[in-house]
């Protein structure tokens, strides 16, 4: 099954009137409101500015198909997040 999803963005920003409509593989959960898809170009952003956000933010990938080839997964975000720690933690 196809996502058919498009992006909650819009063209001019976050007081625009023009659908950006990409294809949104994305998802994010906000707090008080519908969830928002979105496409990559405005995952980043959305995140950044974005209100209502959950914290850490919740994204779900809507695609049928496998994870984007540079996403990890939550076992292998587990390991960069240990290694990072214990890298910090020598200079303190």
């Amino acid at each position: 099954m196809e996502n058919d999803m498009i992006c909650d963005a819009w063209l001019e920003g976050p007081k625009g009137k023009t659908r950006y409509e990409a294809p949104a593989p994305f998802q994010r959960v906000r707090v008080a409101d519908t969830n928002q898809y979105l496409c990559p170009d405005h995952l980043g952003p959305v995140l950044m500015h974005g209100a209502n956000l959950t914290w850490p933010p919740e994204i779900e990938w809507l695609s049928p198909d496998e994870r984007p080839y540079n996403s990890l997964s939550p076992e292998q975000a587990e390991r960069k997040f240990e290694a990072f720690m214990e890298s910090i933690q020598g200079g303190f």
